[in-house]
């Protein structure tokens, strides 16, 4: 009995790809070259088949989605993919088709920038004992960031330039450096702690409210623009154990108390974590006003305003995490007996997400391995496991300058 192709070129698959831009005219016979191997042919063939389709597939800066992805250069008018989106679709058709053995992407060195988290789910897992690993070609570091550069500056006042945004963002890199939130009290290069202490504990208020001392709370034009970074102390004013960035509601600047949009409670609950006990530390940021020294950017009006360390500014490499959510890389499975399985990620550099933005998230996962990659400047963790998952392994990896955790795993 043959084996029958049942796909057109006006399918639901091909269209969705098609319309993501992934694929385009002569593009489709590509990505169906993995398919036409098992098409029309004879069942004692297959395996044959099978044998001498690709199972290594690379990515390169000057690859386009329309090729092969077999091919580690460009030549002939064939050569590698522009992305690792476009190789995770090719390698899924090859899946589908049958794994005789470990299934490669290599990428090839330069800068990825990835406008969305890419996500794995079971159909992108190894079969059969075999793994799909994405891995940097020999030799070669690619970087895969969710970083967009920004361009056409333009000269707002004194030391601060402006550039138009249509989405908000909380994190900034200069030239590989983290920037800081406008804010007061401002931080220096010598000390990066430096923190204002709540004056009193407001009776009554006490997950709501706090006093401050004179000086502590610059008068800005918008306070309810502002935010609070607070360490709440307990009633002892030190415990110090969870950060939460609060909006204001109120300043009473006669009384020098702050009031917060919502209470200091436990996620997802009414119940009071802590109390906002005298002592416990805070500054506060978001207020155009704040922004007074290099490094500091704030972000309204349309428009992101910083401060650059270093000028002239377009000769920077400022960047700023895209607007859609998430970070880098998910393994995310449909459920612990439908997980995500069986995939190496080894080698990448991966970098510059948005605040709480993890570079790697795991869930209902089992047997993903991250090895050997540079984790860094990332919102959020370095890698989250969330539950649902078994026998992954986290070895030789650079993490640092982190949001939280380097790794943080959870139950």
């Amino acid at each position: 009995m043959p084996h029958v192709l049942n796909k057109r070129l006006d399918s639901p698959q091909i269209l969705t790809l098609r319309r993501a831009g992934v694929l385009s005219g002569a593009g489709v016979w590509s990505w169906l070259s993995a398919l036409i191997c098992t098409a029309v042919l004879p069942s004692g063939l297959l395996e044959r088949s099978l044998a001498q389709a690709p199972t290594t597939y690379y990515v390169a800066t000057n690859g386009n989605n329309n090729w092969s992805g077999t091919r580690e250069a460009p030549i002939g008018g064939d050569g590698p993919f522009l992305t690792i989106f476009r190789a995770q679709m090719a390698v899924r058709v090859r899946i589908a088709a049958g794994m005789t053995s470990d299934i490669t992407v290599l990428v090839r060195g330069g800068e990825y920038f990835q406008d969305f988290q890419l996500n794995f789910g079971p159909s992108d897992s190894g079969r059969n004992g075999y793994k799909v690993i994405y891995k940097n070609y020999s030799g070669e570091r690619p970087t895969i960031h969710r970083g967009r550069r920004l361009s056409g500056w333009q000269l707002d006042s004194g030391n601060i330039y402006r550039v138009p945004v249509d989405w908000t963002f909380n994190a900034l890199y200069e030239n590989g450096a983290r920037c800081v939130k406008a804010r007061y009290p401002n931080i220096t290069p010598d000390n990066p702690y430096v923190y204002n202490q709540t004056s009193a504990t407001i009776a009554g208020a006490e997950t709501r409210k706090f006093g401050f001392r004179p000086g502590d709370i610059p008068v800005v034009s918008n306070p309810t623009a502002l935010e609070v970074v607070l360490w709440a102390g307990g009633r002892q004013g030190y415990q110090n154990w969870w950060r939460d960035d609060f909006t204001v509601s109120s300043i009473d600047y006669s009384a020098r108390i702050v009031t917060l949009l919502q209470n200091l409670t436990v996620a997802g609950t009414a119940e009071a974590r802590d109390v906002i006990g005298a002592g416990s530390r805070y500054f506060v940021q978001g207020a155009k006003e704040l922004l007074d020294q290099p490094g500091e950017f704030w972000v309204g009006n349309g428009f992101l305003y910083y401060w650059p360390r270093q000028t002239p500014i377009e000769k920077q490499v400022i960047l700023a995490p895209g607007p859609a959510v998430g970070g880098i890389f998910g393994f995310l499975g449909a459920s612990p007996s439908d997980p995500v399985h069986d995939i190496q990620v080894e080698g990448l550099t991966l970098g510059y997400t948005d605040r709480y933005r993890d570079a790697i998230n795991l869930g209902n996962a089992d047997r993903v391995a991250v090895k050997g990659n540079h984790i860094f400047n990332t919102g959020g963790n370095g890698i989250f496991v969330g539950g649902g998952g078994k026998k992954n392994t986290f070895t030789d990896n650079l993490i640092h300058d982190v949001g939280f955790d380097g790794i943080l795993i959870q139950a």
